[in-house]
């Protein structure tokens, strides 16, 4: 079966979401054929026992955020992720989360969320737990890597059912994992050198770091081995097709 993409970014971030798609494709080794894009503000049906594994991206969409200042867009991405999580926790259906995707189950886990933990656009060290290093896909990572992070949201604690994998300086949950096949990453391992450099012009100082900032941005965020960060998509590819 095909894995499927969950672009859960607005249309307007159409340059990240395509980006996503393709360090996905490119990590994993998979064709276009075998890993089904979603545009999740279109409210498709998603049946996730039709897929070999769901993986969800990142957002600019903020769970923390009044109901009444979430667009239409905004609603429908949480609504439809809802129902899905509800049948992939269920089941325990192979999932891998990518920053939103990591909070959108452990909401649906019963997880709170706060700001305390937020983590400007850079490259933090990931250092992996305990549980960590005997982790399916995670235990053959090195016990510490580089990797991009650039959230304003994190996990205060992990939920029931869940054994935190890895950690950071700033942000205690990195990694997630939920009964024996639900993951997800609070860092960013579908962003690499490249890639991070299409985030700082977008973003430009509008959400994940001052205005003014970008110089200081790059120096911090450039230069790093991310090729451990990526493994953890190729490793999930590999475990589930």
């Amino acid at each position: 079966m095909p894995f499927a993409f969950l672009a859960a970014r607005p249309a307007g971030a159409r340059i990240i979401r395509d980006d996503e798609y393709a360090a996905v494709l490119r990590e994993g080794k998979l064709s276009r054929d075998a890993l089904v894009y979603f545009s999740l503000e279109d409210r498709p049906r998603i049946d996730p026992t039709e897929y070999s594994g769901i993986i969800v991206s990142g957002s600019v969409y903020s769970y923390l955020e009044e109901h009444e200042s979430k667009t239409a867009e905004q609603i429908a991405v949480e609504e439809v992720l809802d129902e899905l999580n509800a049948v992939v926790l269920e089941r325990d259906l192979p999932y891998l989360g990518l920053c939103y995707g990591l909070q959108s189950f452990a909401v649906s886990l019963g997880a709170r969320l706060t700001r305390d933990y937020g983590e400007e656009i850079q490259a933090v060290t990931i250092e992996l737990t305990e549980e960590g290093k005997r982790d399916a896909i995670f235990g053959s990572l090195p016990e510490a890597f580089p990797a991009v992070v650039g959230h304003t949201e994190a996990i205060v604690e992990a939920p029931a059912g869940t054994v935190v994998l890895a950690s950071s300086e700033l942000c205690p949950i990195q990694a997630l994992r939920y009964g024996e096949n639900v993951y997800g990453t609070q860092f960013h391992p579908e962003i690499g050198e490249e890639s991070v450099k299409i985030r700082i012009d977008y973003y430009n100082g509008s959400k994940y770091f001052a205005p003014g900032q970008v110089d200081a941005v790059r120096a911090r965020s450039l230069g790093y081995d991310y090729s451990f960060s990526a493994a953890v998509i190729s490793h999930f590819i590999n475990r589930y097709c």
